[in-house]
Order: structure tokens, then sequence, then C-alpha cells
């Protein structure tokens, strides 16, 4: 019994850059640079804060030297 069309088309090799899969490693690897991304942010918002904390009681603050 010969084997229907669409099971034919599916029997070939599986290309690479063809299938639709993603690599756990891959999404490991952007969550991580996600999360170091959003820390980033938190620490220099955290340092902007302190700057303005510290110029209203007259304190000169330079995030720069701080990160």
């Amino acid at each position: 019994m010969p084997l229907l069309r669409h099971v034919q088309e599916r029997r070939g090799h599986l290309v690479g850059e063809e299938v639709a899969l993603v690599r756990p490693y891959l999404l490991a690897h952007e969550h991580r640079m996600h999360r170091e991304q959003s820390q980033r942010e938190r620490r220099l918002q955290r340092e902007r804060r302190t700057a303005a904390a510290l110029a209203s009681m007259g304190i000169d603050y330079d995030i720069a030297i701080a990160i």
C-alpha cells in the first residue's frame, strides 16, 4: 500500500534552518541577557535617585564614579 501524499512529504530529511524549533540554550541566553539588562536599569535608576536625594542636600554625586 503506498503512503499518503502528506506522509510522503513529511518523510524527507529535516533541514535545521527550516524547522521552527527554539533551542533551550538560546532561550536561556536571551533570558539571562534580559535579566542582566533589567538589573542594569534598576541599578542606574537607584543611582539617579541617590544623586537626586544628595543634590537636595547640596552634595554632588557622580553616577559614573559610583557605577
